[in-house]
């Protein structure tokens, strides 16, 4: 039996969000225009401006943003949803 973890539930919800994705890509690319096809692809975005900080021999820059859309987070909640039933 598998033991559940915190990196496995991380690891899990990772590869979740990046297979709702692909899943997102390949029905904006395949499914027909609509209005379930444009609900489920509306995207949600959030995260921070990039910020430079330059200590003149290196400069470094850092910045966070993330993309999801409605079809990553459905997937999402299915693999949590996975995870609690092991």
């Amino acid at each position: 039996m598998l033991r559940r973890t915190t990196g496995l539930l991380l690891t899990a919800i990772f590869v979740g969000l990046i297979t709702g994705t692909l899943i997102g890509e390949l029905v904006a690319r395949f499914a027909p225009e609509g209005p379930l096809k444009e609900f489920l692809l509306t995207k949600i975005r959030m995260g921070f401006t990039p910020t430079t900080l330059d200590l003149i021999v290196v400069k470094f820059t850092f910045g966070l943003s993330l993309s999801f859309n409605l079809l990553s987070i459905l997937i999402l909640f299915l693999v949590i949803l996975a995870f609690k039933k092991l």
